[in-house]
């Protein structure tokens, strides 16, 4: 069976569409999260085991949908089970944006309060894939289209960083890069 789900308009206005994300569906907890073009990440619960429901709380600790940016299209979110939430051991979930910043967001807590980590602005053009994540060495990488360099100093880049990476990491840069 298929379900359509439209995203939720709880946040006010009308729901973004779709195009640059896909969903990532986390097995233990029949979960799907999805970014949107207007720069929230939706959580759905009951996927698969149950009635597919997206999760609403506009109010309290956990927000969903998440306030990830404002008004920019998101990346496909990669979870990590167990690793990159604010807490020992909360699941964080890893998602990039259109203005070239890499966020963080707890799997729990959404846009709520803590439940946001985001970097510095990574480069000029955004980034356009899903984040891969290592949980192995638990490293974070992102592929960027133009670092901060401008006209034939701009380069492609991978940048890497650690799942708990700080507010405003600008992590370790790797590849044909300048200074910027």
């Amino acid at each position: 069976c298929m379900f359509t789900i439209a995203f939720s308009t709880a946040t006010g206005g009308a729901a973004a569409p779709d195009t640059h994300s896909s969903p990532f569906y986390d097995y233990a907890n029949d979960a799907v999260y999805v970014g949107d073009n207007g720069g929230f990440l939706h959580k759905f619960i009951g996927a698969f085991y149950g009635t597919p429901t997206e999760v609403v709380s506009t109010t309290g600790a956990n927000i969903w949908p998440a306030r990830v940016d404002s008004g920019f299209p998101l990346t496909s979110p990669v979870l990590v089970d167990g690793a990159g939430g604010f807490g020992a051991g909360a699941s964080g979930i890893f998602v990039g944006d259109d203005t070239g910043v890499l966020y963080r967001v707890d799997s729990t807590k959404g846009s709520g309060t803590n439940g946001i980590v985001s970097t510095v602005k990574l480069g000029n053009s955004g980034i356009d894939d899903g984040p891969i994540v290592d949980s192995t060495t638990g490293n974070v990488y992102v592929f960027i289209r133009g670092d901060l360099g401008s006209g034939v100093n701009e380069r492609a880049i991978v940048i890497q960083f650690s799942v708990n990476f700080a507010l405003n990491s600008a992590g370790n840069r790797t590849g044909n890069t300048t200074a910027s």
